[in-house]
């Protein structure tokens, strides 16, 4: 059986806790996979389902993920699972981005997401402490 190379990448990634990734909140009213259909018309990106069945999460009850992988880097899509935290509540979904992005290619991003008229609103999370923290245990 020929080993799946989503999975060996998955397990390769380690987060330090410093600011690796880019994170993104999103807000639309749409499923997650439509908008991860919408994410794959307006980017060109991938995203296809990943079950947590198939990834060791350190978090309980992580829904589902859509996983886009390119040459560089890996994109995730997931539902806002936190919605203890005050300052993520607002969203419905997060994006991803790990290795982090310049911050112009994330207003170039923004701008392309922007453009998807089921997608409400897209912010730059800022990666205090604690949000890195949380989503270190995720990648």
């Amino acid at each position: 059986m020929k080993p799946n190379p989503i999975k060996n990448k998955l397990a390769k990634i380690t987060v330090e806790k410093e600011e690796n990734f880019s994170l993104l909140g999103i807000i639309s009213p749409k499923p997650i996979y439509k908008v991860a259909f919408l994410l794959n018309k307006s980017l060109n990106t991938n995203f296809v389902l990943y079950n947590n069945e198939h990834i060791e999460f350190s978090l309980p009850n992580l829904p589902e993920i859509y996983f886009s992988n390119e040459i560089d880097r890996s994109w995730y899509l997931f539902k806002n699972n936190f919605q203890r935290k005050a300052n993520l509540k607002d969203y419905d979904y997060f994006l991803i981005g790990y290795p982090k992005i310049s911050q112009r290619e994330t207003q170039d991003l923004l701008v392309q997401i922007h453009t998807i008229e089921d997608i409400v609103i897209t912010n730059i999370i800022e990666q205090r402490k604690e949000i890195v923290n949380l989503f270190s245990s995720i990648l």
